[in-house]
């Protein structure tokens, strides 16, 4: 009887084990399934598909088996690599925040290289309430009402903006340094307010590295007795300042300082003070970024330009301008970072026309593509010109207008004032 009983359990053990074999489904590296048993009546299910990412394999649509797990139709579909496309960025506004240029990618929307640009502070634009004009006829104050949140402020325009003044005789004198001096900038603007039709002289004093408390320096002399023989020889209608390329961020109590000694030595009257307002190095400099540069930069010009009542060409305005919606521009000079190149070089003349002139630079008869085909110019290594777009000399004469009459684009934490601050140790 238990020979029997035994006999009868190896009997079913054996038939359990073959049904087990018929379903065992195992599958190679292809896929493939090895050692099908065709005992099992498969019984196939639909299994979807899922598509493959930027970064994940997907499968194709198939078939398996609910019993054994056999599959027919399984495909792997490898991943896609990301493909970027590359986005325009857009500058900040009042409202809304702006970035750089960046790529995305136009399958998964990944993005990448783009900066974000804060919005701007709000900047005061309005109805002209009355107008007062300065005695020296150099510039005029208007009184106005902001649009925007009701204020009243005041605003600072140049007389010569009139149709009558266009053709006036001007003798302007440059002070600065290299920022001044490179790729032959005098030159170019005086040639490109000739090509206008308006006569100009323009005389410039600048030498490579000088601060403008050089200047000013009675005791070393030699800049300072220079500067005070050409005052004494000539009335100059403009005399433009431009401060060593940080020292308004860095170096302010000094370069206030100098600013007024440098504009006792005029006749307010007869002579108009126009600030050359420089503009970030490409990489920032001492713990600041282009950004905070630029507006450190800016804020330090417009402190003493308040405190004196003089005027600021807004060229490292014009710069940020660009640099936010062309970065792919080189205004640096790209050995250092920190100099103009030929196309800064030519929007700093477009800001100053500007300025000066209270005129637009839209639509300017002197292009870029005609300034560096001039044999006389020296570029100071400056070997990366080549003629440019019609759409981009549209784009800089635009961000030169906007730099010359749209006012401070100084955030409010960045404001400061030059009243009661100076460093007069130079001057002793």
């Amino acid at each position: 009887m238990k020979k029997k009983i035994k006999k009868t359990l190896l009997i079913v053990l054996m038939i359990v084990s073959l049904f087990l074999v018929a379903c065992n489904n195992v599958k190679d590296d292809d896929g493939d399934n090895q050692d099908i048993i065709e005992e099992c009546d498969h019984i196939l299910e639909k299994v979807k598909g899922k598509a493959a990412t930027c970064t994940e394999d997907g499968y194709q649509g198939y078939y398996q088996c609910i019993l054994c797990g056999y599959t027919e139709g399984y495909k792997v579909i490898p991943a896609a690599d990301h493909d970027f496309v590359f986005k325009k960025g857009k500058r900040a506004t009042l409202e809304e925040d702006g970035y750089s240029d960046y790529y995305e990618c136009r399958r998964c929307g990944l993005e990448k290289d783009k900066e974000i640009y804060p919005k701007l502070d709000h900047i005061h634009q309005g109805e002209v309430l009355s107008i007062i004009e300065r005695t020296n006829k150099s510039c005029e104050i208007r009184n106005c009402r902001c649009e925007i949140c009701g204020q009243e402020y005041q605003e600072y325009m140049n007389a010569l903006k009139f149709e009558d003044k266009y053709m006036e005789d001007l003798e302007i004198l440059m002070i600065g340094n290299s920022f001044t001096n490179y790729n032959c900038l005098t030159d170019l603007l005086e040639i490109m307010i000739k090509t206008e039709g308006i006569n100009v002289k323009i005389t410039k004093y600048a030498y490579g590295g000088q601060y403008l408390y050089n200047y000013c320096d009675v005791e070393e002399g030699t800049y300072h007795n220079g500067l005070m023989k050409l005052l004494s020889t000539h009335t100059y209608d403009i005399m433009f300042l431009q401060e060593q390329s940080n020292a308004p961020a860095l170096s302010r109590p000094l370069f206030y300082s100098a600013t007024r000694e440098l504009c006792s030595y005029i006749d307010p009257i007869k002579t108009k003070v126009i600030m050359y307002q420089t503009w970030s190095y490409r990489n920032g400099y001492s713990g600041m970024d282009y950004y905070e540069m630029s507006q450190k930069l800016a804020a330090g010009y417009e402190a003493i330009a308040e405190e004196l009542n003089l005027q600021i060409s807004r060229v490292g305005t014009a710069f940020y301008y660009m640099y936010t919606d062309h970065r792919e521009i080189n205004l640096n000079k790209e050995s250092d970072g920190s100099h103009p190149s030929s196309i800064g070089t030519y929007l700093a003349a477009l800001v100053h026309y500007a300025t000066i002139y209270g005129r637009s630079p839209v639509g300017i008869k002197y292009t870029y593509n005609d300034y560096i085909k001039n044999d006389n110019i020296t570029w100071h290594g400056d070997d990366t010109r080549s003629e440019i777009s019609a759409e981009l000399q549209h784009d800089l004469e635009m961000f030169a207008e906007y730099a010359a009459f749209y006012g401070s684009t100084v955030a409010s934490k960045y404001k400061t004032s030059s009243e009661g601050i100076s460093d007069t140790t130079i001057f002793k």
